[in-house]
């Protein structure tokens, strides 16, 4: 929507409207009052539930038959066409030889050799770049990575908890597990 080289003076309208934006969806402000504020038409809202179906870019589509929430609408054109992206980023970099180990919400986790990586992380950035312009129609999206080397891993300080109960899970799993074992009886056997 505005170049990189973008600053607070040479945009500040468009950065007003974002700014606007980004802190009523953190604050789950509800459509109608975003689209005031914005001075926007509510027309992706109406239009969803007038006809009962959502359209992604690509076409992929979601039916309004069962009760659904507005803010799941208001969601719709911001998360189905991420989705869109990271599907085609993905199949791209896959086809380029590129290691995808998982998706992880707004990220990817790759594996490389260390003589690969800065060649790899140069394809992936590439490949959301290129997937960026497709999906969103020109529009390509800046991207920014981390390199987490071995034996480290990627922690996000808002999962940490999670990750250390969920450690306890499975280290009472493993207790249980050696619990039930037992050592093989070999009567008359001879070793």
């Amino acid at each position: 929507m505005v170049p990189a080289t973008a600053t607070k003076r040479t945009h500040s309208d468009m950065r007003d409207i974002f700014k606007t934006g980004l802190l009523s969806i953190q604050y789950w402000i509800k459509a109608k009052s975003l689209a005031l504020r914005l001075n926007l038409p509510e027309g992706w809202v109406a239009h969803a539930f007038t006809t009962g179906m959502m359209r992604a870019p690509s076409g992929w589509s979601m039916s309004l038959e069962k009760p659904i929430k507005t803010r799941t609408v208001v969601n719709w054109p911001i998360q189905a066409p991420r989705a869109e992206l990271f599907q085609v980023a993905c199949i791209m970099a896959t086809r380029i030889g590129v290691q995808i180990v998982a998706p992880v919400h707004d990220a990817v986790l790759l594996q490389a050799r260390e003589e690969d990586l800065g060649r790899d992380v140069a394809r992936m950035r590439l490949c959301f770049e290129r997937a960026s312009t497709i999906v969103l129609k020109r529009l390509t999206l800046r991207t920014d990575y981390t390199i987490i080397r071995y034996p480290d891993r990627y922690i996000d300080k808002r999962g940490v908890d999670t990750w250390r109960a969920f450690e306890s899970i499975l280290a009472d799993i493993d207790r249980a597990h050696l619990a039930t074992i037992s050592a093989p009886v070999f009567e008359g056997a001879r070793l």
